[in-house]
């Protein structure tokens, strides 16, 4: 992608643009190469040596929470940076299928581990998103209470809903009033021929 971007500035300078201009003429290249740069220093974090050791220490109850034991948080978590990082690749996959980095077959394997990725993790979807630790009151959703009672808070939400008060809602008696108020639409006059058709469709 560098090269890519560094070819599309020569061209348009090649052009006759000048410095700033060349740079804007190759900026979606330029784009896609610092987002792709970007990504891989997201990645590097992610798979960062330094955090197998956390994850270690939280399973073996340290860090002042006590415990003990083998809770199973750095197999879900390795499963949580496999998933982020195949995630990306398949969104950009034509971008390692361009330059070469993937084959038709190695993609195909690609998509096949997103989905069993996505099959094992979701047991653990609900544990994996308290852990941000987000309350119901900066959440303010009656899909996403704390207490799992879903339709119970939908509904109570729907009913609180201002827009909920009248039934119906005002507004449909004008519609209904400016619907009647149009004139009535001519008639189109019947040709010989649809006469006939409609004649022939009653029978």
């Amino acid at each position: 992608m560098l090269l890519t971007a560094e070819q599309a500035i020569r061209a348009a300078a090649g052009a006759g643009l000048d410095g700033g201009a060349a740079l804007n003429a190759a900026m979606v290249e330029i784009g896609r190469a610092s987002a792709a740069h970007s990504m891989l220093v997201l990645l590097r974090a992610c798979f960062h040596p330094t955090l197998q050791p956390r994850f270690d220490a939280v399973n073996n109850g340290v860090n002042g929470r006590g415990g003990g034991g083998d809770n199973g948080v750095a197999p879900v978590m390795a499963q949580v940076r496999a998933l982020f990082a195949l995630y990306h690749m398949e969104r950009d996959l034509a971008e390692f299928l361009e330059h070469g980095f993937l084959t038709k077959a190695q993609a195909t394997l690609l998509r096949k581990q997103v989905r069993e990725l996505l099959a094992s993790l979701r047991p653990q979807a609900v544990a994996l998103v308290d852990a941000w630790g987000i309350d119901d009151w900066e959440l303010n959703s009656a899909l996403g209470k704390r207490d799992g009672n879903v339709y119970e808070a939908l509904m109570e939400s729907a009913q609180k809903e201002p827009l909920n008060a009248d039934r119906p809602f005002g507004g449909w008696q004008t519609v209904v009033a400016q619907q009647q108020q149009k004139p009535p639409q001519p008639q189109r006059p019947q040709t010989a021929g649809s006469a006939e058709v409609l004649a022939r469709s009653r029978l």
